[in-house]
């Protein structure tokens, strides 16, 4: 079962949004870096959804990158009460190897770049973000190995 930790915070402007009151004013720059943690992760997902019709093995890996995206959504439409599907273009470039290679290193990034976020991010974001670091972090492990499996 899938564990969603959400803050007193978040659950407070939640609870605010559902009685009406007025939305609390969020930072610009926190939205936006939610956001673009939100396209990325859809863009992976694509990806290992079209990957995992060539290798099964994928499919597991493609529901936990499913998972953090449910969790992205949540945290983004919590954030600003606005839901944010973004399109999940995919970009298959040439071959099994060369793509779960690319994932890999991009799962890589974006631990690293998910760890730099919760440094500065707000009490009910760096909860999450440093969760999905250590996520990415073992997903971009698990990838390395399924690499060398099939080499």
């Amino acid at each position: 079962m899938e564990e969603f930790i959400m803050t007193q915070e978040a659950f407070d402007r939640l609870w605010q949004r559902v009685q009406g009151a007025e939305a609390v004013p969020t930072r610009r720059n926190d939205t936006d870096t939610l956001r673009a943690f939100l396209d990325e992760t859809a863009q992976a997902f694509a990806l290992e959804r079209r990957l995992q019709m060539r290798c099964a093995e994928l499919s597991p890996l493609c529901r936990e990158t499913f998972s953090r995206l449910r969790r992205l959504r949540a945290a983004y439409y919590l954030q600003t009460g606005e839901r944010h599907c973004p399109p999940e273009t995919c970009s298959v470039r040439g071959g099994l190897l060369p793509d779960l290679r690319a994932d890999c290193l991009a799962s890589r990034a974006r631990a690293g770049r998910y760890s730099a976020a919760a440094e500065t991010a707000p009490e009910d974001q760096r909860a999450l973000y440093e969760t999905l670091a250590a996520e990415e972090q073992t997903h971009a492990e698990r990838l390395a190995a399924l690499l060398c499996r099939l080499l």
